[in-house]
């Protein structure tokens, strides 16, 4: 749950921000225009703050135990950033018609494009609240990876220990060698079977 959950809720979020966003029907001269706003249009931190939250998930799992619970809250942070921007688009789908509109009508300004948008049909659709979904189970997943961080086997243990394997053994070489030195100084031969520096090792 700890690591998966933020895996699928930001995943969540990302396919909601591919999606149309808000709806805008424009009766110009007589025809009628549809124009559609994507979660692109309508907020761009939505996906700069998932695919931040994978990349915290992912670090979290290789992560020390005194990283993890920094990266469980940074999850938590970037979890409620993804759910405000995105209820933020959800109150207002007219913002994230601005550039759609600005483009199809050649139009400059933001006053003068909402003018322009008040005069037509404005609809929002659900996915920006499915993105705010995702962005709350980013941030519950966060909060529970911090509460159970402690109890996790440690992501570093195992490269510790090998670590530690191998510095034990380059100390044994190095002890070899040493009293390979002292067998030689003494007049012993070390590669001999019957030198008592041989029969000691």
């Amino acid at each position: 749950m700890s690591l998966l959950g933020p895996v699928v809720f930001a995943a969540l979020a990302m396919i909601a921000w591919t999606q149309p966003w808000a709806h805008l029907v424009l009766d110009v001269e007589g025809t009628s225009a549809d124009i559609t706003a994507s979660g692109s249009d309508a907020s761009l931190p939505v996906m700069a703050l998932s695919l931040a939250a994978l990349a915290g998930t992912a670090a979290m799992a290789m992560a020390q135990r005194s990283w993890r619970l920094i990266l469980a809250i940074l999850l938590v942070l970037l979890g409620a950033g993804i759910a405000v921007t995105a209820s933020l688009a959800y109150g207002d789908p007219a913002a994230g018609l601005l550039a759609p509109v600005g483009e199809a009508t050649a139009i400059g300004g933001e006053n003068a494009i909402r003018q322009v948008i008040a005069t037509g049909e404005v609809s929002g659709t659900a996915w920006p609240l499915i993105a705010a979904i995702g962005g709350v189970g980013v941030a519950l997943s966060g909060a529970f990876a911090a509460i159970t961080s402690r109890s996790w086997a440690s992501g570093g243990r195992r490269f510790d220990r090998d670590a530690s394997s191998e510095q034990e053994a380059d100390e044994a070489v190095g002890d070899t060698r040493v009293s390979q030195w002292d067998a030689l100084s003494a007049g012993d031969d070390p590669t001999d079977e019957e030198s008592p520096t041989r029969q000691v090792d």
